[in-house]
């Protein structure tokens, strides 16, 4: 099979690394894989290309004839696109190379109450917006399948969309490559917190932060690491100046997490909205154990109680209990983490992820020969 991914860039987050593990996975089964980069940066190119990945990355975003050039030049069977802009403009491939688009959701969208009285009430096109980018007539004239990367973000496509588009919406949860488990004295010893991704206000760095200032004046050796960049690390040092917090470490956005997931043993993720973080499925592979907040796909990485502590609020308090629980017991850290590490291999594992991915194309692929007779 050959696919053509567009993704907006190439760096170092949860989407772009759904695009790499994704085509060097089928690759390796087989299929022709090219990816489109919109801008910059391109950190992941050198990588997929040493594994014959076809990578045109771009310093500015691309007319869609150019774009209709690479797709054509390549024979791509499916445009799979991951973006966060020009939806509406890139969507319009679909009859502009006549190939069938689908479409990643690394969110859960949500729909308020007061959207579906008004679907009730005026029943028009107009009030069935998936995103302000495009509406559900365009929806149904140029996606052929949604793709949501968890449960939870396909449910909420679901309801965007409902009654109109179910057979187009799929589930598939995000997947990584089987990690190296943390060693037990790590897991077991003194309690190092860590919490990875960017530091902004959905991620909520600050509520570890606060709750973590408390958990260190009970627990004196341990400590807490920061690693990714974003608007709030100012306001993150400064807080960590002021208020002479110790064993506390921003380090930064950095090229390979890796070695901080090695060297820590309790992850870290209070988001006040999520889709299925790659760094929880990450952390639960190396058998370390979770706290997270109760939102969106969390809950089906992170399960209470089991490989983790699921917060029943997201506040100071709840997240200082969570905390202080598992930096209290070693014997816990240590059951979760070997739940959570069973809990990757049996349901996020690459080779099930491809499985259904390949046949979500498969399926897309057939109903467009299908309406085309």
């Amino acid at each position: 099979m050959r696919i053509a991914y567009i993704v907006t860039d190439l760096g170092r987050g949860g989407t772009q690394g759904w695009v790499e593990y994704s085509a060097l996975e089928l690759v390796k089964h087989g299929h022709a894989i090219t990816v489109i980069a919109e801008k910059t940066p391109h950190d992941r190119r050198k990588r997929l290309e040493e594994h014959g990945v076809v990578v045109h990355a771009f310093e500015i975003p691309p007319s869609r004839t150019e774009y209709r050039r690479i797709i054509q030049e390549t024979g791509a069977e499916v445009i799979h696109l991951h973006v966060w802009e020009r939806f509406s403009e890139l969507i319009r491939l679909r009859e502009l190379c006549n190939v069938p688009v689908a479409l990643s959701y690394h969110s859960v969208p949500n729909i308020t109450w007061k959207q579906w009285v008004v679907r009730v009430v005026k029943p028009s096109l107009k009030h069935w917006s998936m995103y302000e980018c495009f509406s559900l007539k365009e929806a149904l004239r140029y996606i052929d399948a949604h793709i949501g990367c968890c449960n939870a973000s396909a449910r909420g496509i679901r309801n965007k969309f409902w009654p109109f588009m179910g057979r187009r919406v799929f589930s598939l949860p995000n997947a990584i490559p089987f990690p190296e488990a943390n060693g037990e004295s790590v897991i077991g010893g003194p309690p190092r917190f860590l919490q990875v991704g960017a530091l902004n206000e959905r991620k909520n760095p600050l509520l570890t932060l606060m709750a973590f200032e408390m958990v260190q004046k009970q627990i004196p050796d341990s400590t807490l690491t920061f690693v990714g960049g974003g608007p709030q690390h100012k306001e993150l040092h400064g807080h960590v100046s002021e208020r002479a917090i110790r064993n506390v470490f921003l380090e930064g956005e950095v090229q390979d997490p890796s070695p901080y997931y090695i060297a820590n043993n309790i992850l870290i993720q209070p988001s006040r909205a999520e889709g299925l973080p790659y760094t929880l499925i990450e952390g639960a592979g190396r058998g370390i154990p979770l706290i997270a907040s109760n939102v969106d796909g969390n809950p089906e990485i992170c399960l209470d109680d089991q490989n983790g502590i699921l917060l029943r609020e997201i506040s100071v308090n709840a997240l200082q209990e969570a905390m202080l629980s598992l930096a209290s017991n070693r014997e816990k850290r240590i059951s979760m983490g070997n739940c959570g590490r069973g809990l990757v291999a049996e349901k996020f594992s690459m080779r099930r992820f491809t499985g259904q991915l390949v046949q979500i194309y498969e399926t897309t692929i057939e109903r467009d020969v299908c309406s085309a007779k």
